[in-house]
């Protein structure tokens, strides 16, 4: 990715968006599991760890079983400047693949042991 692109970019705490019922099943905006829906709880700031923001979080929600996660979004809303990161390959990626990324589901306190990479090759660019 272009390094002026960076700041176009931010981490996110967000969790799986559920429905009000009693079974907490999870339910999309649209109507797909293939597209999951996250709700973005907050912008993570540049001297918070993410690693301590999302465990003290989820400390405090794990009773009701909804866990955060960290992700990455981009900041800006203006047309002019996503149509500009169109041709940064590293920027396109985060701008499509990101936001359709299904988080792995792990235990609470549990570490996953191989962190799922992202090819090019896995998204046929």
């Amino acid at each position: 990715m272009n390094i002026e692109n960076i700041g176009n970019f931010g981490l996110f705490l967000a969790k799986r968006r559920y429905n009000n019922s009693n079974n907490a099943h999870y339910i999309s905006s649209v109507c797909s599991t293939q597209y999951p829906d996250s709700l973005c709880v907050r912008l993570l700031r540049n001297f918070e760890s993410p690693y301590l923001s999302t465990h003290l979080l989820n400390q405090k929600s794990a009773a009701a079983g909804v866990f955060c996660y960290v992700t990455i979004r981009k900041l800006i809303w203006d047309p002019r400047i996503e149509e500009e990161m169109l041709d940064d390959p590293g920027a396109l990626l985060l701008l499509y693949y990101v936001p359709n990324f299904e988080p792995q589901e792990y235990a609470y306190g549990e570490s996953p042991s191989r962190t799922p990479a992202i090819s090019r090759s896995s998204l046929n660019i």
